[in-house]
């Protein structure tokens, strides 16, 4: 394989890291959600960008292609939303929302 073939696997992680990076460099605000974010969306479209980059000759394409991954962004983000509102109590129960 010659490198370019993989340009967009690298530009996708790089970007995934420097996202994880910062994330673990922040010391405040972490909760179940920030764990949440990184399972449903993070994994997903890292493991998806790499099926792509690996497995485009063997049946990938015929999948989708880069339209998957393309799909996956959205995908991820509203089953994170759906998940973090269905285990966020309802206001008036637990904490409050803090609006500054």
């Amino acid at each position: 394989r010659r490198l370019g073939e993989f340009g967009f696997t690298y530009v996708q992680t790089v970007l995934l890291l420097v996202v994880a990076c910062y994330d673990l460099l922040t010391p405040k605000g972490k909760d179940k959600f920030y764990d949440l974010n990184a399972l449903v969306i993070g994994c997903p479209i890292g493991i998806v960008g790499w099926c792509e980059a690996l497995g485009c000759e063997f049946g990938y394409r015929r999948l989708g292609g880069h339209a998957l991954y393309d799909a996956t962004i959205p995908a991820s983000m509203f089953a994170y939303l759906a998940i973090a509102l269905a285990v966020q109590p309802p206001l008036g129960q637990g904490k409050e929302l803090k609006t500054q």
